[in-house]
């Protein structure tokens, strides 16, 4: 199921259209479309898919990539079994901590199968590129699968992330993504390195 089906393509193109109208300087559309251009191959599809719903969400871009490099390293796949060990299923490669299981899926239909799995045992589990949590899937009555799809993924983390801005404020509203205030340093520093590599990258 592609997140197309949900409607969210349109919503996203209307939100994108809206920013047009402002820019009748020739020179801010210029700088619009640099801006917007420099920022889409930095991690591939993933990069645009976070730079979409950063947008559309207005949340800040370094922040939504800093949360989907801490929680899922970008991979748009993985799987995390929270307070649970289990065997590792389908093939994937997994790794185990003291409160979990990581799942690293090798292919899209191995990953729908695992996560269909979880969801029919019910395990919690956080899924694909920002860790999307089974809480918020059974909130809005969502199908499991449509969470792997990294365009989706990142539109309803930066949906999350907006919820918690606006009732938060921006540091608290970071570690309550995760529910860990240890979490907020992670992000933090995620956010700064990238502030480094670019200022580092220029001065070549």
């Amino acid at each position: 199921m592609k997140w197309l089906s949900f409607g969210l393509a349109q919503a996203v193109k209307q939100k994108l259209a809206r920013l047009w109208p402002p820019l009748l300087n020739p020179a801010l559309i210029i700088l619009f479309l640099v801006n917007f251009l420099l920022c889409l191959p930095a991690i591939g599809g993933i990069g645009r898919a976070l730079y979409t719903a950063s947008v559309y969400y207005k949340v800040p871009f370094l922040l939504v990539v800093a949360i989907a490099d801490v929680e899922s390293s970008f991979d748009p796949l993985v799987i995390n079994v929270n307070n649970s060990k289990l065997k590792c299923p389908h093939g994937a490669k997994c790794s185990y901590y003291s409160k979990g299981t990581v799942i690293r899926p090798y292919s899209l239909e191995s990953a729908q199968k695992i996560l269909k799995e979880l969801h029919r045992k019910g395990y919690n589990y956080d899924v694909g590129l920002m860790q999307i949590n089974r809480s918020w899937i059974d909130k809005y009555n969502l199908p499991p699968k449509v969470f792997l799809e990294e365009e989706y993924n990142a539109l309803f983390g930066a949906f999350i992330l907006r919820k918690l801005l606006d009732k938060y404020g921006y540091e608290e509203a970071i570690w309550r993504y995760n529910g860990n205030r240890s979490y907020l340093r992670k992000v933090l520093q995620k956010v700064n390195s990238y502030h480094v590599d670019n200022y580092k990258r220029r001065k070549r």
